[in-house]
């Protein structure tokens, strides 16, 4: 499994379109933020870390999901298309050892490296100009964790897609198509009615975090700051883990199943 892991890691590092979608992915955001201090929108010195969590910056995280999308398929069966499963398993792999090895290298591409690089605006402004005083600190950090959760889930369904259809190439067409499909529900059923499916779909789940919208003026230093209330209700917290970790087993478990009784071609 180990040496399945640092193929792929090896392949992964190599592959154009990952390398490509990452670079563009923390470029960006970096270039609109200095663009807007360039204009003038902003100070440069009042862009921190907190400044960031409330500027807009979570409304990005569904054009991070085509981040996890393309990390995550590309990862798992970027190979699909070719003999390499198959010479694993002529190697003496086990069937579990290599989607073992393939849904890790495809959570920890599309998940985890989509979360790091989603945050470094935070890190790289915080560091500099502090952290601000529109959002208290611990909670954001609480966020950003329970974020992971369902950032997992969205991961884990590409992962499945890929499984499904032994191609990544296949997996992100059909994906691309439901994200844009559960967006777009979302956003009607909300305009419309005051039903709340946020937490059935892991892309919106997660988004809810990085979002916020109710706020006080205070006074800092002479000066009227926005604080905003960043508190996560428990019911929230509960709701997002509890449906998120069902999903991803559901995935894993649905994606496993379809490998161990697939035919080696």
């Amino acid at each position: 499994m180990y040496n399945i892991i640092k193929s792929i890691n090896y392949t992964a590092k190599r592959d154009l379109l990952m390398v490509v979608t990452i670079i563009i992915s923390i470029m960006l955001p970096m270039t609109i933020l200095l663009l807007s201090i360039q204009l003038g929108d902003v100070n440069f010195s009042d862009v921190t870390g907190s400044y960031i969590f409330v500027a807009k910056m979570g409304e990005n995280y569904i054009l991070y999901t085509f981040v996890i999308m393309i990390l995550t398929c590309k990862a798992a069966m970027g190979d699909g298309g070719d003999k390499t499963i198959n010479y694993e398993i002529l190697r003496g792999h086990s069937r579990f050892s290599i989607f073992a090895a393939r849904a890790v290298s495809g959570i920890f591409y599309g998940a985890i490296i989509t979360i790091i690089i989603f945050v470094f605006p935070y890190i790289f402004f915080g560091l500099i100009n502090g952290w601000g005083e529109e959002v208290k600190m611990s909670d954001a950090l609480l966020r950003i964790a329970i974020s992971i959760v369902p950032t997992i889930r969205v991961s884990c369904m590409f992962l499945f897609l890929s499984f499904l259809f032994s191609s990544s190439g296949k997996a992100m067409a059909l994906g691309y198509v439901l994200l844009d499909g559960s967006v777009m529900l979302t956003s009607m059923i909300d305009e419309f009615t005051d039903i709340n499916i946020d937490n059935f779909f892991g892309a919106s789940s997660a988004m809810k975090l990085y979002l916020l919208e109710n706020m006080k003026e205070i006074v800092v230093d002479g000066e009227v700051v926005n604080k905003y209330v960043t508190e996560v209700p428990g019911d929230v917290i509960t709701k997002t883990l509890i449906i998120s970790v069902i999903m991803i087993i559901v995935y894993l478990v649905g994606a496993y199943l379809i490998f161990a009784k697939r035919d080696k071609e």
